[in-house]
């Protein structure tokens, strides 16, 4: 069963709108299941490339996402499809532009 924390660390639902998302800015990976992340010396790392990345709520991670889409179609979509992905060397918003081009073209 997936484990959902807040900012104190103390378990939340699935739904909770201030459960904690981790994500990587530099290989894409994001989860807000804590059994996923991969935890070196107390630093929360993506568990398959290793690089470290950030917090935020759900909330704020929806709501950051949501903003960027309003310029950019279909990154909301793109954000829920590529969840526990990672992608080593290359940003969220690098793959999320060679996927819309490739949509695009579709």
């Amino acid at each position: 069963m997936a484990r959902y924390l807040d900012e104190s660390g103390d378990p939340v639902t699935s739904e909770d709108p201030y459960r904690t998302v981790w994500y990587s800015r530099d290989c894409g990976y994001w989860t807000d299941d804590w059994d996923k992340v991969n935890v070196v010396e107390g630093i929360p790392c993506c568990p398959k490339c290793g690089c470290v990345g950030y917090q935020a709520t759900a909330k704020q991670w929806e709501a950051g996402a949501l903003l960027y889409q309003e310029s950019h179609s279909f990154y909301y979509e793109f954000v829920q499809r590529h969840k526990e992905v990672c992608n080593p060397s290359i940003s969220l918003i690098t793959l999320y532009r060679r996927w819309f081009k490739a949509k695009d073209l579709s």
